[in-house]
């Protein structure tokens, strides 16, 4: 089993080391020096079904697994 944290789909970023993400120009720019095994502070809003609540998780940065090569 994997023990690294996930970001579940439906959480929405708000801010990657405290810079602002309004869109996806924002990511990208405080997302430019980051490389792999840094550690970065990613404040999400989740909706937990019954309120939405902001959340600050520590992050370290793994490069995503690539799918698999599909055979026709």
């Amino acid at each position: 089993l994997d023990d690294r944290l996930v970001i579940p789909a439906g959480d929405i970023l708000k801010k990657i080391d405290g810079f602002l993400i309004e869109e996806m120009s924002d990511l990208r720019i405080a997302m430019i020096d980051a490389k792999e095994g840094d550690t970065v502070d990613v404040t999400v809003l989740r909706d937990t079904g019954s309120t939405e609540i902001e959340m600050e998780i520590k992050v370290e940065l793994t490069i995503p697994p690539q799918p698999a090569m599909m055979r026709p």
